[in-house]
């Protein structure tokens, strides 16, 4: 299962120096230090239900893993969803960043919710061919999650470059 942005904590919660400080400089790293750094510690909560549900399924107990997906996950992604849509940001460069993680966690929402479709095809409808469907449909969108991630990284490493933000 995919985590969302692991590797971006570790640069953003290693933080070391802001040579100039202008008020795009501000902007940025407010951005990094308040509403980012708020989303990493939903994203852990969200590592740790992922987790789990790896955990039920590598126990062959489907019905825990859709109980996971339906009262854990989904619950936890709709608050991440939630809570980067509230976030306002000033400067053009840094929202421009956000848009793309807004992006990510939509879709990543998007992906659990057709996870859940799928579950239910096989369980309450027995359509085993439309779960397949839906688990194709559900990998395209994890593809998606995947760039949109990887999109955010690089431009967060450009912005930290950009204003001369350093770490380790």
């Amino acid at each position: 299962m995919n985590h969302l942005l692991k590797g971006v904590a570790a640069i953003t919660f290693s933080l070391l120096v802001l040579a100039g400080c202008g008020s795009e400089d501000e902007d940025f790293l407010n951005y990094l230090n308040g509403p980012y750094d708020e989303f990493l510690d939903m994203e852990e909560e969200l590592d740790s239900l992922y987790d789990e549900y790896d955990a039920a399924l590598a126990d062959n107990d489907e019905e825990e893993a859709f109980v996971i997906v339906k009262e854990d996950l989904i619950p936890q992604l709709e608050l991440m969803v939630e809570h980067v849509e509230s976030v306002s940001v000033e400067d053009e460069e840094v929202q421009d960043l956000h848009d793309i993680l807004v992006e990510e966690t939509r879709l990543n929402l998007e992906s659990m919710l057709t996870e859940e479709e799928a579950f239910e095809a096989v369980s309450e409808e027995n359509d085993g061919e439309q779960s397949e469907q839906l688990l194709e449909e559900r990998d395209e969108l994890l593809n998606e999650v995947d760039a949109k991630r990887d999109e955010f990284i690089n431009q967060m490493e450009v912005l930290m470059e950009e204003h001369d933000i350093t770490y380790q």
